[in-house]
């Protein structure tokens, strides 16, 4: 990239230098554009962070997006094509004719919105995804009444029932680019790590009364007589209900003295918040079975 920067600068000056004397062919401001690719070096450094996890969950939704937002706009340019077809011919057959019951401004106006299969399109848009009101409020007074059963039902199950569906489709699309890719799964678990180790290391600090680094029996059984660590643990579906048996699980044995330090307590209760997974619960029945 230096390289290129270096290429760019001096072919810049040169051709600055030239054209005071002959006319350059090649717009040397052009050759700037090239450092643009830059940007590319950026993008691989961005898949890196983990701070844009949030333009990774985009990117992967877009990616994922592609097959069903394609099959969307067929199915939604198609409806609309229907009625712009119907709308055009009924204004250019009753209102955009010689006898027609609208004065000049009036046609101008409905030729505007409806007066060729392209215009309908956009009024079809329009009326579907934008301002829908004027296009309303024009056919309701100027042209008839009726008009405004028309649009209300057309802004019902287009404007709002299509374009929901199509909404909803998209929003399923992001949540399973968020289950589904790799590097945004590594993300997130290595977040949810980060975040149970601080709260874990606050716990034991909390516990560790004297400040010796670990943490005893007495000590554990006392601090899960605190209201407000009774109610967090169990928040983490955690069976606090034994304080005895919850300290030999998280007990690794490690300890001769029966001791809890930080990496036991942050592995233990990662092993043990939740319910039951079924292979604790087949590798339980195995050890009975082997006893």
């Amino acid at each position: 990239m230096r390289v290129l920067d270096l290429f760019v600068v001096a072919f810049t000056d040169v051709g600055i230098i030239l054209e005071e004397f002959v006319p350059v062919p090649v717009n040397v401001q052009v050759l700037r554009l090239l450092r643009l690719t830059k940007v590319f070096r950026l993008l691989r450094l961005l898949k890196r962070a983990e701070q844009m996890e949030a333009i990774m969950i985009m990117a992967a939704a877009l990616r994922r997006c592609v097959d069903s937002a394609s099959w969307a706009i067929i199915i939604l340019f198609g409806c609309l094509s229907v009625f712009a077809l119907l709308i055009t011919s009924i204004v250019r057959d009753r209102y955009l004719s010689e006898d027609s019951s609208l004065n000049h401004d009036q046609q101008v106006q409905a030729f505007k919105y409806f007066g060729s299969y392209a215009r309908s399109m956009l009024s079809m848009f329009e009326l579907a995804l934008a301002n829908w009101t004027p296009i309303s409020r024009f056919l309701t007074e100027n042209v008839h009444e009726w008009w405004m059963i028309f649009l209300v039902l057309y802004k019902l199950t287009i404007g709002f029932a299509m374009i929901g569906i199509l909404n909803s489709v998209f929003m399923q699309e992001t949540f399973q680019a968020t289950e589904l890719d790799n590097d945004i799964m590594v993300a997130k678990k290595r977040r949810a790590d980060a975040a149970h180790r601080k709260k874990m290391m606050d716990l034991f600090d909390l516990a560790d009364r004297d400040h010796d680094g670990t943490i005893g029996r007495q000590e554990f059984a006392k601090m899960l007589l605190e209201p407000a660590i009774r109610t967090w643990l169990m928040s983490m579906n955690l069976d606090i209900s034994d304080a005895n048996l919850l300290f030999d699980l998280i007990d690794d044995g490690s300890d001769p003295n029966g001791m809890i330090d930080k990496e036991e307590l942050i592995a233990g209760i990662a092993r043990l918040r939740g319910p039951a997974r079924s292979i604790d619960v087949k590798a339980l029945r195995k050890q009975l079975e082997a006893a």
